[in-house]
């Protein structure tokens, strides 16, 4: 299973989640414990080829997938959150790698994925523990600094699905979860970029994968009816938030 690359488990599975369909739905039950065997007696997951425990940008992506695929109160999903929680950095997010770019900084990455797993529970959308990764999402729109490798310049702002590659899309998907993050400014910022791409009110997917041609969001000469969803769904989100 590897995190970079389409076509494996860990967008395969985002995809599958994101348009609602669960493990019992396509008979995943079997490949969903095969996942759950690489978690430690501590809760966090070591999956072969490159993901180690703390590595929770990775296996978070996992994790999120099968919350919204009918694993939502499994309690070794709740024994990884309570883990995951447990190693938030005091007063900000994740770092896998625990580099020091001074006070207050967190991997983007870490912190994405992370929200991306605790949006999915309504007790974590508005805790204030998760605030910081939040703040420090919306800082990188608005400063545009380079943090871990990760920017904010042309790749992040093309309208790209699934967004493997840390991207704006997926950043505005996880944030619209968080009534905290809507009110921002930054995030409203991010937002009329995306609304800014509309052509007559349809999105084009900006980015194409070999992987999943037979999908309209891999094509880029027409419009996209799955990413212009995505942007709808964002929308009834702060319009409902």
């Amino acid at each position: 299973m590897h995190y970079t690359e389409l076509g494996k488990a860990y967008w395969d599975l985002f995809f599958l989640a994101d348009i609602g369909l669960t493990v019992k739905d396509i008979g995943l039950e079997e490949e969903a414990e095969d996942i759950f065997r690489y978690q430690t007696r501590e809760g966090t997951f070591i999956i072969p080829p490159n993901v180690k425990g703390n590595y929770f940008c990775m296996s978070s992506i996992l994790i999120a997938s099968l919350v919204k695929m009918g694993y939502h109160d499994e309690p070794r999903v709740i024994k990884y959150i309570r883990t995951a929680l447990n190693e938030q950095i005091p007063g900000s997010g994740w770092d896998c790698y625990a580099y020091d770019y001074g006070p207050g900084y967190s991997c983007p990455m870490d912190d994405l994925n992370m929200l991306m797993l605790m949006g999915q529970y309504l007790d974590y959308r508005d805790n204030p523990k998760l605030y910081k990764p939040i703040d420090h999402l919306l800082a990188h729109w608005e400063t545009r600094e380079n943090i871990y490798g990760f920017g904010v310049g042309e790749r992040f702002r093309s309208l790209e699905y699934p967004a493997v590659k840390y991207g704006i899309l997926r950043v505005l998907d996880v944030l619209s979860l968080f009534p905290y993050a809507v009110k921002s400014k930054g995030f409203q910022s991010m937002l009329s970029y995306v609304h800014n791409k509309a052509v007559n009110g349809r999105y084009f997917a900006e980015g194409a994968d070999m992987v999943y041609t037979d999908f309209d969001f891999s094509q880029t000469k027409e419009p996209s009816r799955w990413i212009t969803f995505l942007i709808e769904r964002i929308d009834k989100r702060v319009t409902q938030g």
